[in-house]
C-alpha cells in the first residue's frame, strides 16, 4: 500500500529488476512520493508461511536473502521495537500507521478497509482486475492479528549516471564528447536507469570497458 492505503503495483517481481521505479513515481500536484515509504500488509496466515521479510532464494545461504537477520521467536522483538505493527482490526492498523511520522496522518481506516476487502475479492476470483497479479500469489488478509512493514524502494546496482556515445565517451548535455573523458560498465549504462535482466550489467563492462580501453590508448597527450 501506498501511504493512502491504495494499491499502486501488483506486488510480485516484474519481469526486470526495475521494481523500485514503481515506488519512485512523483506526485506533482502532492508535490511527493507517494509510496516512499510504502506499507506491506499482511495477516496472521501469511505470516506463518514465512518470516516476512525474506523469501525463498535458490542458490542464496540458508536459502533466503536476508539471512544476516535472526527473526524473533513469533516476532516478538520486531513487534516491540515498531518494526512490525500488529493490530486486530485493519482500521486500528491503518491509525497505528497513520501514527507514523513519516505518513503523517495521510492513511484513513476507512480507504485501507476498502482497499483490503477490494483485494480480498479478487483472491476469492483468483482474478487481479487492478494490476493482474498472477492467481497463485493471490493470498487474501483476512485473519487477524493483522500485520503492517515500512519499505523504501532500494537497488543493488548504479545504473544511470552520464551519457555516453559508441565510443565510450561521455557526452555533455549538447550530446558532445568531453575530451578525454570514457565510461563504462554501470556507469553510464546504456539501457538507463533500468534493469532488464540480471547479469546484463556485466556484458555492459565487458564491452565498454575494451572500446574505452582502446579509445583511451589511442588519445593524444594534451
Amino acid at each position: 500500500m501506498n501511504k493512502y492505503g491504495k494499491r499502486f503495483f501488483r506486488e510480485r517481481p516484474l519481469p526486470s529488476n526495475s521494481l523500485p521505479l514503481e515506488a519512485c513515481v512523483f506526485d506533482n500536484e502532492k508535490a511527493e512520493y507517494p509510496a516512499i515509504p510504502c506499507w506491506s500488509i499482511f495477516d496472521d496466515t501469511a505470516l506463518k508461511l514465512g518470516d516476512p521479510a525474506t523469501i525463498p532464494a535458490k542458490g542464496l545461504l540458508n536459502g533466503k536473502v536476508q539471512y544476516w537477520y535472526k527473526w524473533s521467536k513469533d516476532y516478538v522483538e520486531e513487534i516491540k521495537s515498531g518494526y512490525l505493527l500488529k493490530a486486530g482490526t485493519i482500521e486500528e492498523l491503518a491509525k497505528m500507521i497513520a501514527a507514523d511520522k513519516e505518513n503523517g496522518g495521510r492513511m484513513k481506516p476507512e480507504v485501507l478497509r476498502a482497499t483490503v476487502e477490494r483485494y480480498n475479492k479478487f483472491c476469492a476470483a483468483k482474478q487481479d482486475d487492478d494490476f493482474e497479479r498472477a492467481p497463485s500469489t493471490l493470498i487474501a488478509v483476512l485473519k487477524p492479528p493483522y500485520y503492517a512493514m515500512k519499505l523504501y524502494p532500494g537497488g543493488a546496482m548504479t545504473t544511470g549516471g552520464p551519457k555516453k556515445n559508441l565510443k565510450a565517451q561521455v557526452l555533455d548535455p549538447f550530446d558532445n564528447p568531453i575530451p578525454h573523458l570514457y565510461c563504462a560498465g554501470e556507469m553510464g549504462v546504456a539501457y538507463g536507469v533500468v534493469y532488464p535482466i540480471p547479469g546484463i550489467n556485466v556484458g555492459e563492462l565487458l564491452i565498454f570497458g575494451r572500446v574505452a580501453g582502446e579509445n583511451v590508448v589511442n588519445e593524444k597527450a594534451v
